[in-house]
């Protein structure tokens, strides 16, 4: 359980054990955060990112902004937003000569169509490549996005979505409502950890404070880890959940979560045990 035993003038986080539930390639700069705090973290991918790069839709929606076909790129993660650009690299149409063109030697080739990214840690991914966002989501969820791209862009347009296989389709139906014609292409899936590795998490549990929940998909892979006694393992730790949508699919689990980031991004959830850890000093 959390027995936070902090002096005044510690690191707001010194000795706390926490559980980083994210994909290895994510939790590096988590890990590193919250050891700045002074936490004890340790890293257990829940789920891993599958790219699906080979898949022919992919190479279609390549080739669709390559001819202009979209109005609007829409983003919703920050692997949506890698494994988008190395699509880009996979499919991207090669002239007879063997070269890309001239607009993506450049890196212009994103610059006549619009993007939309679902909070400022997608925006960010996407700024890492040099594109900035149009609209960037105000409270981090999909109606909030498609709300900010229907004012922006209010006449019927046509939209692609790349993102996880499985994914919430509040965004994309909120838009074809409005009349805008939307392309859904999956570009990567998340799957489960091994369930070989479910005697090891079990083990780890029994000395960890926080688990940090930082997606749906992760909640619902580590209850499919952990098997009809996820609820009564994880009754220990201080679960830590990264936004709204999140901790609904935990309570449809039958889990409940100690505190819902009111920023959902990695320092915001890590903000936000902060003040949790602060009320219980």
């Amino acid at each position: 359980m959390l027995k936070p035993t902090l002096a005044s003038d510690a690191p707001s986080l010194r000795g706390l054990r926490v559980l980083v539930t994210r994909p290895a390639r994510q939790a590096v700069a988590t890990v590193a955060l919250l050891e700045s705090r002074g936490a004890r973290p340790t890293a257990f991918p829940i789920i891993a990112i599958e790219p699906m790069l080979d898949h022919p839709q992919v190479g279609e929606a390549v080739r669709g902004i390559a001819e202009n076909r979209y109005d609007l790129l829409v983003f919703t993660s920050e692997n949506g937003v890698r494994c988008f650009f190395d699509a880009l690299l996979r499919w991207w149409p090669v002239s007879p000569d063997g070269s890309r063109g001239a607009e993506f030697e450049s890196g212009s080739y994103l610059e006549a169509v619009r993007v939309a990214a679902v909070g400022p840690a997608t925006a960010a991914a996407l700024e890492e490549h040099g594109v900035r966002p149009s609209v960037v989501a105000e409270t981090f969820l999909a109606e909030s996005l498609a709300k900010g791209i229907l004012q922006l862009m209010p006449k019927p347009i046509r939209v692609l979505v790349p993102t996880a296989l499985v994914t919430r389709e509040v965004l994309p139906q909120t838009l074809q409502r409005a009349g805008v014609v939307v392309d859904v292409v999956p570009i990567y899936r998340t799957v489960k950890a091994s369930q070989e590795r479910a005697g090891e998490l079990i083990a780890m549990l029994a000395s960890i404070d926080v688990v940090m929940l930082t997606s749906g998909s992760t909640v619902q892979h580590l209850c499919a880890l952990l098997g009809a006694d996820a609820a009564k393992l994880l009754a220990g730790a201080a679960l830590a959940s990264i936004g709204p949508i999140t901790t609904a699919i935990a309570a449809n689990h039958g889990i409940s979560v100690a505190f819902t980031a009111e920023v959902s991004t990695t320092v915001g959830l890590v903000d936000a045990l902060e003040r949790f850890v602060a009320q219980r000093r």
